[in-house]
């Protein structure tokens, strides 16, 4: 069951955004988060970023996780996350042909251990367009194409991520495992959008 559940994150436009053009009832920048929205990356919490076992997240800035094999919904503008963005554990054992997490090896997620998890798009500076996200593999880097800038899409501020991660703690210590996955699919999490110089300023705050 926590293998293969999935978690719904929503989109929304942030404090006083101007919605001056309409997309399926919300705003163009809401839509496009939603839609090209291509890596996750940002701040991770510095007590926790040591517990995640995959080596490229070892660094307190990291931007390896690839946002275009999540399912999308661009009507209700929602991302269906993994279960272990929530819980993860580092031991499994085999059950019935299914991988199951070990209780007692057990720790927070990667979205939980984010303080400040930007979201961000490949744009092309000559076609005045976002890639699609499921489309760009196989193309030469932004190094070699420096028509292809990164975009500064939305990011969860640090107020709400510390809010909820110590609701989260507090499951996992009680081992409420569906709980936490319920947690995540209420609605717990929200992405703001936002422009670039918005997420250096909350950053700034924090560092």
């Amino acid at each position: 069951m926590l293998w293969n559940a999935s978690c719904k994150v929503n989109i929304q436009a942030g404090n006083g955004q101007k919605k001056n053009v309409e997309v399926v009832g919300d705003s163009v920048a809401v839509h496009r988060l939603c839609v090209y929205a291509d890596e996750m990356g940002g701040l991770l919490n510095k007590d926790l970023w040591h517990l995640q076992v995959d080596t490229f997240w070892h660094t307190r800035d990291s931007w390896t996780f690839n946002m275009a094999s999540l399912e999308r919904d661009t009507i209700n503008h929602t991302f269906t996350f993994w279960n272990s963005f929530v819980i993860q554990f580092h031991d499994y054992y085999m059950e019935n042909g299914e991988q199951m997490g070990l209780e007692g090896s057990e720790y927070l997620g990667l979205l939980a251990s984010y303080d400040l998890p930007l979201f961000r798009a490949i744009y092309d500076t000559v076609k005045h367009e976002y890639m699609d996200p499921y489309n760009i593999y196989g193309l030469p880097g932004l190094v070699e194409n420096p028509t292809l800038v990164w975009d500064t899409l939305g990011y969860i501020p640090f107020s709400l991520m510390e809010k909820n991660r110590n609701i989260l703690l507090q499951m996992l210590e009680e081992k409420r495992y569906q709980d936490m996955l319920d947690f995540l699919e209420s609605g717990a999490y929200v992405i703001y959008t936002c422009t670039g110089e918005e997420y250096r300023k909350a950053r700034q705050e924090l560092d």
